[in-house]
């Protein structure tokens, strides 16, 4: 029995009483009092009783799932969360949580139940450890098991060739990488590096730069020596390239992915005049796209359709003569815009570094963009800037549909790097 194998015999109960449901108070929180007055359904304990082979128990939680019953009750909780949020009436204690489609939204659900059910906080980052319910019901049993809150993530652990650490972005997490690093191959390593402040605490005052001190720390525990190859997805390539800059200023040879980063934060003297062709293009480029909007729609309704769209676009015109950066991201509220103003304030410098520069080349609007982003980057750079085109919006980049395209260049990449 699993409590006679961890407590001592005085300690060990020889009834259980089940309910159907837990009472729960306003504040989420099991309400203990109320427990006493509920009806209960007492079953006698004995050491060949478990959640599988007693027809009582069985019956209990028959719908936890069918195909694969729970053998412990952990296990059935979790099987329970598991299909409200998957949305389904049956749920294999073996499946993964990324290929059944869970998200950052989902995991950041998971938690919140995992903290009701153990009554401590979880780090959300467990997940990527245990990605299934039979192997986060044994972590979560582990006496021995300390919740580690850090930013560094296994997202495909195994390989014998140079790790790829992908930085987080704008939510802060990296669930958007897990199938791309599963995809990439058994041979290579990708970790995934999430901000510790998604989980309540603020961005350090030394802001960017801070953050990547931290990074580098956690990085070299894992691979002590570069060359190192990091990588960065729409304005999570600035966190890479804060974070190349603080493995250069100890020496170590850095490889930059840059998956189409914007030149959005403060840049060297000699990039500045290009941040702002690209800026300028931007707001051109916007309105092309408003007009290319009002052909699909009855001319009624252009008034209307312009009124909501002229603030923005006057606001980036007028944007393109100041000299501080200025945030031409959809302004978020939460973890996201906070780590987008990070990157506004954070200054780059130019540093020796390799990038490998992946831009979305969508169809005849962002194409305005294209020469001065990468313009920018060749000039904040010492070193080769490779640029490898995308067919698709800067925002389709992961998505489930462009992925396997976006896989195949990079392979070919860091086959070219192995084979030089």
């Amino acid at each position: 029995m699993w409590l006679r194998a961890r407590l001592p015999d005085a300690m060990v109960p020889t009834r259980v009483s089940v309910l159907s449901a837990l009472p729960i108070n306003p504040n989420g929180k099991i309400d203990r009092r109320s427990l006493e007055s509920l009806a209960v359904e007492e079953i006698l304990i004995t050491d060949s009783v478990d959640v599988a082979g007693d027809p009582i128990l069985a019956d209990r939680f028959e719908s936890y799932g069918s195909t694969s019953l729970a053998p412990t009750l952990l296990e059935a909780e979790l099987a329970r969360v598991w299909r409200q949020l998957f949305m389904c009436d049956d749920v294999d204690l073996t499946a993964d949580f990324f290929q059944m489609g869970g998200d950052s939204l989902m995991a950041v659900q998971m938690a919140v139940q995992l903290e009701r059910l153990l009554g401590r906080r979880i780090p959300i980052a467990t997940l990527f450890e245990a990605t299934t319910i039979s192997s986060l019901a044994r972590l979560m049993a582990d006496e021995s098991w300390v919740p580690a809150w850090k930013s560094l993530v296994a997202l495909q652990p195994s390989g014998s060739q140079t790790p790829l650490f992908v930085v987080h972005g704008k939510g802060g997490d990296v669930f958007y990488a897990q199938r791309f690093a599963r995809m990439l191959g058994p041979d290579q390593p990708v970790y995934g590096i999430r901000a510790s402040e998604i989980e309540g605490q603020e961005i350090p005052q030394g802001g960017i730069e801070e953050m990547a001190r931290g990074y580098a720390r956690e990085i070299r525990s894992l691979q002590p020596e570069g060359p190192y190859r990091l990588a960065g997805y729409s304005i999570g390539g600035w966190f890479a390239y804060a974070l190349a800059t603080e493995l250069r200023r100890e020496g170590h040879e850095v490889i930059i992915f840059v998956f189409d980063t914007n030149p959005m934060c403060r840049l060297p003297w000699n990039a500045r005049r290009t941040q702002r062709l690209w800026r300028f293009l931007v707001s051109i480029s916007g309105h092309l796209q408003y007009a290319r909007e009002m052909t699909g729609m009855p001319v009624k309704a252009w008034p209307q359709h312009l009124a909501v769209k002229t603030s923005r676009v006057v606001r980036r015109f007028m944007a393109t003569f100041r000299k501080r950066p200025v945030n031409t991201e959809p302004v978020n509220t939460g973890a996201g815009d906070r780590f987008t103003r990070a990157v506004a304030r954070f200054s780059a410098r130019c540093i020796e570094a390799r990038v490998e520069f992946f831009q979305a080349r969508a169809p005849w609007i962002p194409w305005l963009r294209a020469v001065p982003q990468i313009r920018v980057w060749r000039l904040l750079v010492r070193g080769p800037v490779r640029v490898h085109h995308l067919a698709c919006r800067h925002g389709e980049i992961f998505s489930e549909r462009h992925l396997p395209a976006l896989v195949a260049v990079v392979n070919r990449v860091l086959k070219d790097d192995r084979l030089s």
